[in-house]
């Protein structure tokens, strides 16, 4: 199986790069923080006929200034909506393909979302809009992974590993 993860150099990312590796599957890995040129809004329709599963993860999740909401609108709404428009019609050719958005918790809340919320809430609809309801919806409360801080630990007698 091949393995699109965009934002794979972020924490749930990285982890799940490395456990898919792990389980001998071919994984691709797209994110700015190794090049500006490889963010998924980057990405063309014929690259993504190669894979059968895209992880989305990629995502702004702090905005501090004013500046930053261009920055989250322009990538977490707008490049989301170009990607998954992409993502649904690759979705259409092949029944067992399966696409997966990283949304949050925070969706949820009863108070007052943020910015980062609301672009998630966002998010799930254009997901749902783009793939015809085939997107997968994931939304982590509490994510523990192997790979903490670039240090390595050895808990429960090897069963957590975490890379440098």
């Amino acid at each position: 199986m091949k393995i699109l993860i965009t934002g794979s150099k972020g924490y749930i990312g990285r982890n799940l790069v490395h456990f898919f590796k792990d389980c001998g599957f071919e994984v691709k890995e797209c994110d700015i923080k190794n090049d500006k040129e490889q963010s998924f809004q980057n990405l063309t329709a014929e690259y993504l006929e190669w894979y059968d599963v895209i992880i989305h993860l990629a995502a702004l999740s702090s905005v501090e200034k004013d500046d930053d909401i261009d920055n989250l609108i322009e990538t977490n709404i707008s490049g989301l909506n170009e990607f998954t428009k992409k993502v649904g019609k690759w979705l259409e050719c092949d029944v067992n393909r399966k696409f997966i958005f990283f949304s949050s918790c925070f969706v949820c809340q009863n108070e007052k979302l943020g910015n980062y919320s609301i672009s998630k809430v966002l998010g799930e609809r254009i997901v749902q809009k783009n793939t015809n309801g085939k997107g997968i919806i994931i939304r982590p409360t509490n994510v523990v992974g192997a790979i903490c801080n670039d240090r390595v630990d050895d808990f429960d007698n090897g069963h957590f590993l975490c890379y440098k």
